[in-house]
Parts: structure tokens; C-alpha cells; sequence
């Protein structure tokens, strides 16, 4: 059986996208998956889950990523989005 999906998650490339994503910024401001499990009031599992690209997180839970990372929602699913720069 497959796990629900919410509205508006992108399949598995946009999730892969958004989890390197997330590693990428995590590691850029030094912090490790528990750390931002513990600044954005999640779990350490969800970081785990997100950064494999195995689920797609509920809006509220990747806005208090996004806070962390200091990116908007928006702006990570739309960077994640984006083509990489040469």
C-alpha cells in the first residue's frame, strides 16, 4: 500500500529535488538533522524521511523547515524547482 500523499506533493523527483535541497542548506548553515528536527519542532524521523526523499511533509510541518533553513515554503519547493546553476 502506498502512503497518502497531500495535495500539491510532487512525485518522487520533485521530493528528491527538495531533499537535496534541504541537505544542501542544512549543511550550509552547519546544522545536523537533529538540530533542525529540534529548531523546527519536529522529528528527527520527518528530517530523516524528508532528506531520502520518502515523504512529502504536511505544509505546516515544511514552512518550520523552510523557518530554520531560512528559506520561505515557497521558495524551497520552488529552489528545489529550479535548474542547478553550471
Amino acid at each position: 500500500m502506498t502512503q497518502p500523499r497531500t495535495t500539491g506533493a510532487p512525485g518522487t523527483d520533485g521530493r528528491k529535488a527538495v531533499a537535496r535541497r534541504v541537505i544542501a542548506l542544512r549543511g550550509e548553515l552547519g546544522l545536523t538533522q537533529e538540530g533542525l528536527a529540534a529548531q523546527a519542532g519536529v522529528s528527527y524521523r520527518a528530517i530523516q524521511y524528508l532528506e531520502a526523499g520518502e515523504t512529502w511533509p504536511q505544509p505546516v510541518t515544511l514552512a518550520a523547515i523552510a523557518r530554520v533553513l531560512k528559506v520561505t515554503a515557497d521558495e524551497l519547493r520552488d529552489l528545489a524547482a529550479a535548474p542547478a546553476a553550471p
